[in-house]
């Protein structure tokens, strides 16, 4: 059983997404968020980002396919830096946290990530490409 954490009442605006119930005892949720039940394959299409949350009807969530793409080497690679900058902070904050270590290795793969390798323009998420690729990844919204 997966999990999206919305920020507030409003269950389209989205704060995180947990894969089971440990995962989602890791987030220091704060009692504002609400926390609804989606199916494994919601969360897998989330977490790599093919789809996005478009609406909410019938307390059910609406999906749609993401348009992902990365035109050029440039646009991945700042998507990326972005990336290394959250996780840093997040690794800042929470050091001692019992994911820090997946979370390391993961700004690790991003810091050495030779982005010339791929060839433009990826018509797919940075998150698909890694799972794809066999590269273990971190969806930010799974971050504390």
């Amino acid at each position: 059983m997966a999990y999206i954490i919305s920020s507030n009442s409003t269950p389209t605006n989205i704060a995180k997404i947990a894969e089971n119930d440990a995962a989602k005892d890791k987030l220091y949720l704060s009692p504002s968020n609400v926390v609804h039940t989606i199916s494994d394959s919601d969360f897998a299409n989330l977490k790599n980002l093919t789809k996005v949350v478009s609406g909410y009807e019938s307390d059910n969530f609406v999906y749609t396919d993401s348009n992902t793409h990365w035109d050029t080497e440039e646009e991945l690679t700042s998507y990326i830096n972005s990336k290394i900058t959250v996780l840093s902070n997040t690794l800042e904050r929470y050091p001692e946290h019992s994911d820090a270590s997946a979370w390391t290795t993961y700004k690790n793969v991003l810091e050495n990530f030779d982005t010339s390798t791929v060839s433009y323009p990826l018509n797919t998420s940075w998150e698909k490409y890694c799972e794809d690729n066999s590269i273990t990844y971190v969806n930010l919204l799974e971050l504390p």
